[in-house]
Parts: C-alpha cells; sequence; structure tokens
C-alpha cells in the first residue's frame, strides 16, 4: 500500500518473444498504447530497437513486428479464418513460427523469412466480404506480437522452436 492508501500492483510481462524474435533480426512498430493501427507519423520507416520496444511495453504499450526490409526480411501471412485448418493444408510449409490471439482460435499469422526480393503487401478478399480474408504483409506493415493485448485477447509467440523458414519468392507464390 502506498503511503496514500492505494494499493500499488506491479505487472509482470513477459518480454522473452520480443527478446527471441530481435535475435532474429525483428525490428519494431509500437503504436499507441493498446491499439493496433494508431501511430506516430512515418512509423513505416522508424524501426524500433529491442531496448525501444521494452520501454513501451513497460508503458502498457502493444508491439509489432515492423515487417519486410525493416526486419531482415521478415513477413508475416495473416489468415483471419480457418487457421487450424490452414496449418494442416501447408504441411511442412506450415512449420514455422506463429503469431496467434488467445480469443480469436481461428486467426493467426505465420512468420516467413525470404531469401530473396520481398514482395509487395497484398490482400486477398472475396467478393462480399467486408474485410480481407488473408493478407500478406511485407514492408510496411507490421504484424502484432507476444505481449501486446488486442480486443481483450493476447497476443502469443507460437512454435518458435521450429524458427522463421526461410523461403524463397517463387515457396512464397505457392504458399500465398
Amino acid at each position: 500500500i502506498s503511503p496514500k492508501g492505494l494499493l500499488m500492483t506491479q505487472v509482470m510481462i513477459d518480454i522473452s518473444a520480443l527478446q527471441w524474435l530481435a535475435q532474429q533480426g525483428a525490428t519494431f512498430a509500437l503504436p499507441y498504447g493498446r491499439t493496433k493501427s494508431k501511430f506516430d507519423k512515418d512509423w513505416q520507416n522508424t524501426p524500433h530497437p529491442l531496448p525501444q520496444a521494452l520501454i513501451h511495453v513497460k508503458r502498457l504499450g502493444n508491439v509489432g513486428i515492423l515487417t519486410g526490409k525493416h526486419s531482415g526480411n521478415i513477413i508475416a501471412l495473416d489468415r483471419d479464418v480457418d487457421f487450424g485448418a490452414t496449418v494442416e493444408m501447408l504441411g511442412d510449409a506450415g512449420k514455422t513460427t506463429k503469431i496467434i490471439r488467445d480469443n480469436a482460435p481461428e486467426r493467426g499469422k505465420f512468420l516467413y523469412r525470404v531469401n530473396g526480393e520481398l514482395p509487395p503487401t497484398t490482400s486477398w478478399k472475396p467478393q462480399g466480404h467486408k474485410h480481407p480474408l488473408a493478407e500478406l504483409l511485407s514492408t510496411g506493415r507490421h504484424a502484432l506480437t507476444e505481449p501486446s493485448m488486442f480486443e481483450m485477447g493476447h497476443y502469443l509467440l507460437q512454435d518458435s522452436d521450429l524458427g522463421i523458414l526461410e523461403v524463397t519468392p517463387e515457396q512464397l507464390d505457392r504458399i500465398w
């Protein structure tokens, strides 16, 4: 209890996922607070190293991987439906690090490192759908990661023991 009688608590935040991602070459995007789309101007060209990301997290801010050229060619394939079935369908190509959110089991992101020219960011939105069902997040985009939160769900890094699968642009075309 503080001198003014207020109960003080210390929040313990697991930063091991961010440390691991930084070891893989990731730099970070720092959205305002617990948002995923509000940033400083020119955020797409402002990679933040791990120490800055850790300060942001201590202030309870979300953190995303700044995908593409700023993170050693790490891209994310964001799947917003049938994530579990997509993992199975991809077979060996699905054996890579993933980002999931604990309150959205049918959504997730596959992380890949592109060995070659990076593709542009693109999305797949079937006619009649309000939002894309899948997106390839490349340079100029980000993918929220652990320990971020959104819509009351926690982002989790999954299967990091598999590493980030390295693919050529041609292999990525077959996956995507």
